[in-house]
C-alpha cells in the first residue's frame, strides 16, 4: 500500500485544534462510572461497524496502515473513518483506492435506474430494500437482496450487546436499564423501534447516551441507509430555564411558520424534549472530522409521530467550537467592536433552535397511491441537504420570533444576526461532501443575491438589518414548499442554483486558511490519542 506523495498527514493539526474532552464525572456513583466504561467499549465496537459502512474495504486498509507504523497517518485515517480526505472533496490519500458513493450500503456497480427498476419489478421486497437498517447485496443471478444489519454486523453487535447487558445489570435507574436492554434486543433482531422509545423515556438519569443506526448522511447514493453512531454523555446539571419555556411554545412556533395554507394540513405535531449534555466519548458517525455539537433523534418519523423526539445540545463541544473556531473567524472579518457582537449566548441559541426546527415544519406527504411517506422517501440523497438548510433558516426565523416576544433575553437581534453570519463562514469550510457545508453555501448565496450581505473593502461585508428578517422568511417558505411538494427535480434545481462558490466568496474563505476548521477531541478515557 502506498500513500500519495503529496499527502501530508501532519496538516491535520492545522485543520483541527486539539481540545480535551474531560467533563466532571465526580458526582457519578461507582456503578455509573463502570457503566460509562462499558458504553465506551460499545462505542469502540460501533467504530468498527462504521468503518465497514463508510467503505467495505476499510478494515483491511486499517491493518495495512497500522503496519506502516506511522501514527500521523493512522490518526488521519481514524479521524476520516477511512482513506478519503473529508477536507479535500473525499479524494483518497492512498494510491489505487477510489471513492464510491455506494459506501458499504450497496453493490459498487449499482445504478439508480437499476435500483428503481428493481423496486418496481419486485414491490414485495421494497420495504426491506429501502429499510434504514439493511445492506443491499447482489444475488448470484444479479438480482438484489436486502440483508439486515443484525446479520451483516452480527459478530460486532453480539460483542456490543454483551457489554450493554453488563452495563444494564449495574444500572440502578430502571429507565436506563430498560433502554440498554432494549438496545441489546435491537442488536439481535434489527428492530430499533422499542429502543428508540426507551431512550425517549429516560427519566432521572445522569447518563444520557444514545447508540445505534440513526443518521442518513453517509448514504449519498439513495439516502435510505443509516450509519451507526454512539454518544456517551452525561447531563449538564446547569438549569436552562429557557429550554422549558421553548418546549411549551412548540405548537405556537409551528403555527407561526410561513407555510402555504394548502400545505398546513401536513405540518407535524410537536412532542419534544430538550437536554443539555456534556460529551465523554463518541464513536461511529459521532466521531468524524467535524464534531457534532447537537443532535435531534430518533429520525424515525413513526417514533416521532407517536412519542416525539429528543434534542441534545452538547455543551462542552459547543463551548469549545465557539472559543477556538468561531471567535477567531469573527476577529478576521469584523473590527473589534463588531466582533464583540459574536456571543456565546447567540451561538448556543442558534444551535438550539436549529435542533428544534428539525422537529417542526412539514411531516409526511402522500405518494402516488395515497400512502403517507416521509419526505426523505421523495428527496432521497437530497434530503439531508434540504433538511439541514431548513433547520438553519427556520432556526433563525424562530429565534426572531422568540426575541420579539421576549422569550429569549440573553442576546440581541444584532448579536443573533452577526453570530449567524460568522457561523456560515465556519461551516462553509467543511468540504463539498459535507451537507452542512453545502447548506451554508446555499444560505450565503441566497442572502447575498437578495443583497442582505453587502460587500465592503478587504473582503468584508455589512448586513442590511432591515431586510434580513423578511429575506429569511422568504427562503424558509421556499424550502418548506420544496419539502411539501416532495419534488426531487425542484429540490435538485434549487440546490444547484445556490450551491456554488464564486470568486467573491472564495476570496473571503481564503482569509481563513490559517485558522483551524474544527476541533479534534482528545478523550482521556482512551490511549489512542495524539
Amino acid at each position: 500500500m502506498k500513500i500519495k506523495k503529496d499527502f501530508n498527514p501532519k496538516k491535520l493539526f492545522e485543520l483541527l485544534t486539539p481540545v480535551e474532552i474531560n467533563p466532571d464525572i465526580s458526582y457519578l456513583t461507582d456503578n455509573q462510572k463502570i457503566i460509562i466504561d462499558y458504553l465506551i467499549e460499545v462505542a469502540d465496537i460501533i467504530d468498527e461497524i462504521y468503518l465497514l459502512q463508510k467503505n467495505r474495504d476499510n478494515l483491511v486498509i486499517k491493518e495495512k496502515i497500522r503496519a506502516l507504523n506511522d501514527p500521523d497517518i493512522s490518526l488521519y485515517f481514524k479521524v476520516m473513518s477511512g482513506p478519503f480526505d473529508g477536507f479535500n472533496d473525499n479524494i483518497p490519500f492512498i494510491e489505487g483506492v477510489e471513492y464510491n458513493d455506494k459506501a458499504g450500503f450497496y453493490p459498487e456497480d449499482l445504478t439508480v435506474k437499476e435500483f428503481e427498476d428493481f423496486l418496481l419489478k419486485r414491490p414485495e421486497l421494497k420495504d426491506d430494500l429501502i429499510s434504514p437498517y439493511t445492506v443491499i447485496v447482489r444475488e448470484p443471478d444479479g438480482s438484489l437482496k436486502a440483508v439486515k444489519y443484525c446479520d451483516v454486523y452480527k459478530n460486532y453487535l453480539q460483542k456490543a450487546g454483551d457489554a450493554l447487558m453488563k452495563a444494564s445489570e449495574l444500572s440502578e435507574n430502571p429507565s436506563v436499564k430498560s433502554y440498554l436492554q432494549a438496545l441489546f434486543a435491537a442488536f439481535q433482531n434489527n428492530d430499533f423501534y422499542n429502543a428508540d422509545i426507551r431512550w425517549l423515556q429516560l427519566v432521572d438519569n445522569d447518563i444520557e447516551s444514545i447508540i445505534g443506526p440513526h443518521e442518513f448522511y453517509d448514504d449519498k447514493f439513495m439516502g435510505y441507509k443509516t450509519s451507526f453512531t454512539a454518544f456517551v454523555a452525561i447531563k449538564n446539571r446547569t438549569e436552562f430555564k429557557k429550554l422549558r419555556a421553548i418546549l411549551k411554545l412548540l405548537d405556537t412556533l409551528q403555527q407561526s411558520l410561513p407555510i402555504p395554507e394548502h400545505y398546513k394540513k401536513n405540518i407535524k405535531s410537536s412532542n419534544s424534549q430538550i437536554q443539555v449534555i456534556n460529551l465523554i466519548y463518541a464513536g461511529g458517525d459521532a466521531r468524524g472530522p467535524i464534531q457534532t455539537a447537537a443532535f435531534n433523534l430518533p429520525n424515525s418519523h413513526k417514533v416521532k409521530s407517536e412519542f416525539g423526539s429528543k434534542k441534545a445540545l452538547i455543551y462542552n463541544v459547543i463551548e469549545a467550537k465557539f472559543n477556538t473556531i468561531l471567535k477567531p473567524i469573527a476577529n478576521k472579518f469584523l473590527d473589534e467592536k463588531d466582533a464583540e457582537k459574536v456571543t456565546f449566548s447567540a451561538y448556543f441559541n442558534f444551535i438550539l433552535m436549529h435542533e428544534v426546527s428539525h422537529e417542526l415544519g412539514i411531516g409526511v406527504i402522500k405518494d402516488e397511491e395515497g400512502n403517507p411517506k416521509d419526505i426523505s422517501y421523495f428527496l432521497k440523497d437530497l434530503y439531508s441537504t434540504i433538511e439541514e438548510t431548513k433547520a438553519d433558516v427556520m432556526g433563525m426565523y424562530l429565534t426572531f420570533y422568540l426575541l420579539k416576544n421576549c422569550f429569549i433575553t440573553d442576546c440581541s437581534f444584532i448579536e443573533t444576526v452577526v453570530t449567524y453570519m460568522m457561523s456560515l463562514f465556519r461551516s462553509m469550510r467543511f468540504g463539498k461532501e459535507n451537507v452542512h457545508c453545502i447548506s451554508n453555501i446555499i444560505q450565503w448565496n441566497f442572502l447575498r443575491k437578495e443583497e442582505v450581505f453587502i460587500p465592503k473593502n478587504d473582503n468584508k461585508f455589512s448586513i442590511d438589518l432591515h431586510k434580513f428578517e423578511k429575506v429569511v422568511e422568504k427562503l424558509l417558505t421556499i424550502i418548506l414548499t420544496l419539502q411539501a411538494e416532495g419534488s426531487y427535480k425542484k429540490s435538485k434545481d434549487f440546490i444547484e442554483e445556490y450551491s456554488y462558490i464564486d470568486d467573491e466568496l472564495k476570496s473571503s474563505l481564503e482569509l481563513l486558511v490559517s485558522l483551524p476548521i474544527d476541533i479534534l477531541p482528545i478523550y482521556p478515557k482512551t490511549d489512542e490519542n495524539p
